[in-house]
């Protein structure tokens, strides 16, 4: 008889409605144990949707009356690392949303106050597990765009930023908001961490002091050339998801339909390097290829990401299962983050642990320039 696990929810905001609760609920395995956030109002219309539990409005006074098995950190960025050690000294797992914390430093505090409390704690990356990964990770097993060598992503919005979002004092700004999210999620799909990148960030619309267009380029341990846009000034958004292959490539605006063109490039023509200054007819380079073009839909035959890790989340806490996200590689994302932000490698990264599913060590010192 596998245990029922209580858990707490920290935060009663947009994360904890859509993913967070429903996990916990849609679980046999966990307990909505209580609820927290000092707006009364929130924990009245939390209960009133997903049914009574005991709720208060300090996570201390929490903890101690309900000694949660697992905390679920949903507050503010600014938040999860003081939440996230509270709730560790008081002897609970904890669950934390993504970004880990406001910078590294805060993040490798976290991970070791949890080694040292004995204490399990995961980072939730859900990206991972949506339409786009599934999809990516099919093309790229499939063969058919060949070897691939490239990935873009870009989000494009037209949005006047006017919450906590906003403003640098809280954690916000669309690098360590989206950007979390999508570096994550990019160098997962790659198999290995950035090496080298460059970031460039500037506010155009946001109301507050954070960035809300930013631009990342760079290339992989393992040779792929990624570049993610999150543009929150864009009047007309462009195709999200680009993946690119020797033999051809796939296009998505939504991650569900994909469109796809590619060749068998082994079957290609052969074409003879001209080395000379003339250009043979004057004639500009071309190929007659016998193009394929197909495309795929996803429809609706996969799992919601709050569903994998809340299975995962209860296997890692009763079975011993592997997380599905390392501290390593949490630990290596916000330095990746904060190089992003500064210009400059952090002078310790963590190097004894490897990013899955990457055989390599984690991030070495890259040349980042902002």
């Amino acid at each position: 008889m596998k245990p029922i696990l209580k858990a707490a929810v920290v935060g009663l905001g947009r994360i904890a409605w859509s993913d967070h609760l429903p996990g916990i609920l849609e679980h046999p395995g966990f307990q909505l144990a209580a609820i927290v956030d000092p707006i009364p109002a929130r924990c009245a219309e939390t209960r009133q949707r997903f049914g009574a539990c005991p709720s208060f409005d300090d996570l201390e006074t929490m903890l101690r009356n309900v000694r949660p098995d697992v905390t679920v950190i949903a507050s503010p960025t600014w938040l999860h690392a003081a939440q996230t050690l509270t709730a560790l000294e008081y002897g609970s797992h904890v669950f934390c949303d993504k970004p880990a914390g406001l910078h590294a430093e805060e993040v490798r505090s976290m991970f070791r106050r949890a080694g040292q409390c004995r204490r399990k704690l995961m980072i939730y990356q859900p990206r991972r597990y949506f339409p786009e990964a599934l999809a990516i990770r099919r093309l790229t097993a499939s063969g058919k765009l060949g070897p691939w060598y490239g990935l873009k992503f870009q989000i494009d919005n037209y949005v006047r930023r006017s919450d906590w979002q906003a403003l640098r004092r809280s954690g916000g700004g669309m690098l360590l908001n989206y950007g979390a999210h999508y570096l994550d999620l990019m160098q997962n799909l790659a198999g290995a961490p950035l090496v080298r990148a460059e970031c460039f960030a500037d506010r155009i619309l946001s109301l507050g002091d954070a960035d809300d267009v930013v631009l990342i380029t760079g290339r992989t341990r393992n040779g792929l050339l990624l570049q993610l846009q999150i543009n929150q000034a864009a009047a007309i958004s462009g195709p999200a998801w680009q993946v690119f292959g020797r033999s051809g490539a796939a296009v998505s605006h939504d991650g569900r339909h994909w469109r796809l063109r590619y060749c068998d490039y082994e079957r290609l023509a052969e074409v003879r390097l001209e080395e000379g200054g003339a250009a043979a007819g004057r004639r500009y380079p071309e190929d007659e290829i016998a193009w394929c073009e197909e495309s795929f839909d996803l429809g609706n035959s996969y799992p919601k990401a709050y569903q994998v890790f809340y299975r995962n989340l209860y296997e890692w806490m009763t079975a011993d299962a592997a997380p599905l996200v390392s501290a390593a590689e949490s630990v290596a994302l916000a330095e990746l983050l904060d190089a992003c932000r500064t210009g400059h490698y952090p002078p310790t990264p963590m190097s004894s642990e490897s990013l899955r599913p990457n055989t390599g060590k984690t991030l070495g010192r890259a040349a980042v320039s902002c």
